[in-house]
């Protein structure tokens, strides 16, 4: 009888000892070996695309068309709005040039009356202060100590650094 303990107290410590080893790898292999990437900046698009209609709101019908209209206006909220200013503050002629900048990367169909270029306008004034409106949300939600907010309260990214200028 105490042979067989025996035998089973070997076998049972020879398996063990790989059963630890194997997990061990495979955590530490998840842990460090890759490294996230870097997020990237989006890149402006290169090339015109064409909207084959528009709906009752303003929007681009087709699939591409509106897979377009929300990447330029992500780009334009991020971008071309400031973080410390609230959209509808924006002015007219400064909203017009925004739009301007959409019509760069977006063709519309010939024909397209004035009434629903202007439905065109409201929904991209709606498009660009929601995209605005979510990046800021990101920046304050943000873990760094350098979020909007803090650069908005101190005027500087760090208390060693000096104020930002307003330049």
């Amino acid at each position: 009888m105490s042979q067989t303990r025996s035998s089973n107290t070997s076998s049972a410590q020879h398996e063990e000892p790989a059963h630890s080893g194997a997990s061990f790898g495979q955590t530490a292999a998840c842990s460090t070996s890759q490294r996230r990437k870097p997020r990237i900046q989006t890149k402006w698009p290169t090339d015109v695309v064409k909207v084959e209609g528009i709906d009752g709101e303003g929007f681009p019908t087709n699939d591409n068309g509106l897979k377009w209209w929300r990447l330029i206006y992500g780009l334009i909220a991020r971008q071309r709005v400031g973080i410390n200013v609230n959209f509808e503050d924006v002015d007219e002629p400064a909203r017009q040039g925004l739009f301007e900048t959409m019509n760069e990367y977006l063709e519309f169909p010939e024909g397209t009356s004035e009434a629903q270029m202007n439905r065109v306008r409201g929904a991209a004034w709606k498009s660009i202060a929601k995209l605005h409106r979510h990046f800021k949300s990101k920046l304050v939600k943000s873990p760094s100590r350098c979020t909007s907010t803090w650069i908005i309260e101190t005027g500087r990214c760090s208390s060693r650094l000096p104020p930002l200028s307003s330049s």
